[in-house]
């Protein structure tokens, strides 16, 4: 076993349990001794794309709030020298496709499963994120007397990998046998993107076999644009009716993650720790009929035009019938004239004057960092202060990133200031910048100058 490689103060990483595309996923602890986590740490690629570094700890500040028993919980987010790692919850237990390698899903178990996934997406959805690359691979399964248990995890991590995907090695944030008619049309992605994911799963968990089995990307991508699956005989009607409108093209068609929840039966599988249900939302919308389904028309008649809506099907009325031609006269022709006279005038005077100016869009909100002075003290060796101004009430408020010689720390509003640093080397110089991760269209400042000082315990707060 190779030897213990400290990751931050707080965390060590012990061995390697994983890896895949996006980075390596190890054992370690939380301090020497402590308590056991999971740290992924993401390729450096990742880690070094300062926007997506940004966007991605907007979201992770979120998901360490959630504690919902179907979610793995997130610790905590560690960014700097390059190096981008979540740590979470270590779960005993294996993903579920794994799991469904070995046939360990029968029918029953899947719908039980399948509302523990609904439950975790509508607890994400709720806090205002989107997971993006819902599959089997990212639900970690445990069995409780011979019944599955599921929890999601790995949200986020597709969001790092937005746009370094997409213009450095032209593919798709997500993984294609699951993949949102929209995202591969390079649609800004929403919930529904989860839903439709998680109606692939439905159908592969049911069926044993993927909606699309195309062999090639690109077919599997037209697939996901254009084909609609026919039902397959191991699914019944009331399911096949939740899996359909999960598949729906149009982002709008599909229901909620809250909505399935209820229909997978998750609200009546709660634990009694677990959150309350989210409110109630619309029922689903039912599926348009199809020219199949439709009336024939009565033989000799002409068949109505139709309008395709999100509503049900609806005739064209017919235009009014002209009324009879009336007898000509002078006067209206002379009026025509006249007016078109003047028309041409008013024109050409409007033709000659410059165009307006069209009035500039409103600048979106994005992530922005903005630098605050810092003072340093060190009240006992090996320690240092570091003081700052409260800036949680700023606009679009994220988070604090706190950058050392050694590190960067993220910091939510309750947890500064001050930020206390410990067990230093008194005999060298600790420099420390402050700024603040907020969300609006506001200049940032210019950077402020980084505060150093000695771990010595002494007063002295500059660097001679």
């Amino acid at each position: 076993m190779p030897e213990p490689m400290p990751l931050r103060s707080e965390y060590v990483k012990e061995k390697l349990i994983g890896q895949g595309a996006m980075g390596q996923v190890w054992q370690g602890r939380r301090g020497p001794g402590g308590d056991l986590v999971a740290i992924k740490v993401l390729r450096q690629e990742y880690a070094s794309d300062r926007a997506a570094v940004a966007r991605f700890v907007r979201e992770g500040m979120v998901l360490t709030s959630i504690d919902h028993p179907h979610v793995v919980p997130v610790h905590d987010i560690i960014s700097g020298g390059g190096m981008l790692a979540i740590v979470m919850a270590l779960v005993s237990g294996e993903n579920l496709r794994d799991a469904l390698a070995r046939g360990a899903f029968d029918r029953e178990k899947s719908v039980t499963l399948l509302g523990h996934v609904a439950q975790a997406l509508a607890a994400i959805h709720a806090a205002g994120v989107v997971h993006r690359d819902v599959k089997p691979e990212n639900v970690l399964v445990t069995w409780r007397g011979g019944a599955p248990w599921g929890q999601l995890t790995d949200f986020g991590v597709a969001h790092v990998a937005d746009g370094q995907n997409i213009t450095k090695h032209e593919t798709f944030v997500g993984t294609h046998a699951y993949l949102a008619p929209e995202v591969a049309l390079g649609r800004p992605p929403t919930s529904a993107v989860d839903v439709y994911a998680l109606g692939v799963m439905a159908y592969e968990l049911l069926a044993g076999r993927r909606p699309f089995t195309h062999d090639t990307s690109a077919a599997l991508l037209q697939a996901h644009l254009n084909d609609r699956p026919a039902r397959p005989p191991e699914i019944d009607g009331d399911h096949w009716h939740v899996i359909a409108a999960c598949l729906a093209k149009e982002p709008d068609r599909r229901p909620s993650a809250n909505d399935l929840a209820r229909l997978f039966g998750g609200a009546d599988g709660l634990p009694p720790d677990a959150p309350p249900p989210l409110p109630s939302l619309p029922a689903l919308p039912q599926a348009l009929p199809t020219p199949q389904a439709l009336p024939a028309p009565p033989a000799g008649a002409v068949a109505p035009e139709t309008l395709t809506t999100s509503g049900p099907t609806a005739a064209i009325p017919e235009a009014p019938a002209e009324p009879p031609p009336r007898r000509r006269r002078r006067w209206p022709v002379v009026a025509g004239l006249v007016t078109a006279l003047l028309a041409s005038t008013v024109g050409g005077i409007w033709y000659g004057l410059p165009p307006a100016e069209p009035a500039a869009p409103k600048p979106k909100p994005t992530s922005r960092f903005h630098s605050i002075p810092v003072t340093v003290t060190s009240p006992a060796r090996g320690r240092i202060k570091v003081d700052f101004d409260d800036a949680s009430s700023m606009s679009g408020f994220q988070a604090y990133r706190v950058t050392s010689t050694r590190e960067i720390v993220w910091l939510r509003a309750n947890q500064a200031p001050p930020y206390v640093e410990r067990k230093l080397n008194p005999g060298a110089w600790h420099c420390y910048t402050v700024e603040v991760l907020v969300l609006n269209d506001e200049t940032p400042p210019p950077a402020a100058k980084p505060a150093c000082r000695m771990a010595d315990g002494r007063d002295s707060t500059t660097k001679p």
